[in-house]
């Protein structure tokens, strides 16, 4: 015979059970208030938007900076991160994923900073090429022409 499987709501935690309760528990003023706040900003209320950047920038620029690994950029990021925050808010469908939200808004900002960083280097890398070649003298106008049109693209 199998033995019947346990109650997936309640499970041992060294002695200590966890079961659901009866007594619903208080909820959390804060994110109630966070939610309001999130959806005022979605209305286009500014001062609320400044209010939601004040409280949520630390987190969006630690995880910014541990991807670009560099203060600078990741300031620059996230001020970039938060203007795409308020163009976008609009879509932001439930207000008590604002942080989640806001994080894929962070990610998305560092991925496109790393997308651009690499094409400068690529395209850096021919152009150091063409800039190698030594100059010709005695080349032509047309030559000269040509080679200062590579060098430029």
């Amino acid at each position: 015979m199998t033995e019947p499987v346990a109650d997936p709501l309640r499970y041992d935690l060294g002695g200590l059970t966890s079961a659901p309760r009866d007594d619903a528990a208080p909820a959390d003023p804060t994110r109630d208030a966070r939610s309001a706040d999130v959806v005022l900003a979605r209305d286009g209320n500014r001062a609320v938007f400044v209010r939601l950047v004040n409280r949520s920038a630390r987190l969006v620029l630690a995880t910014i900076a541990l991807d670009v690994r560099d203060a600078h950029l990741a300031d620059d990021l996230t001020q970039e991160t938060f203007l795409r925050a308020w163009r976008s808010i609009g879509s932001l469908g439930q207000a008590e994923r604002f942080n989640a939200w806001l994080l894929a808004i962070a990610k998305s900002v560092c991925i496109d900073h790393h997308r651009s960083a690499n094409r400068k280097k690529r395209a850096g890398d021919s152009r150091a090429e063409v800039e190698t070649e030594p100059a010709d003298e005695s080349a032509g106008p047309l030559q000269r022409a040509e080679r200062n049109e590579r060098r430029d693209r």
